[in-house]
């Protein structure tokens, strides 16, 4: 999911996510993943009551 640079800011993501996690009850685990870079997404999950079950690199190379 991404939100547009105007409409940041607005708890979007945070709806959308805890509208998902209404919409399956029942369900045991929620799984969420982010960019390491993107602090936003990674203090909503953290207020959210998500938690860091590991650490995946990602590597890029720029090909000029």
């Amino acid at each position: 999911m991404a939100t547009h640079p105007a409409y940041r800011r607005l708890e979007l993501a945070r709806a959308l996510i805890l509208v998902g996690m209404l919409r399956g009850r029942g369900m045991d685990t929620a799984l969420l993943g982010t960019s390491s870079e993107n602090t936003a997404m990674l203090a909503l999950a953290h207020v959210l009551g998500f938690h860091a079950v590991s650490n995946t690199p990602w590597y890029s190379k720029k090909i000029a």
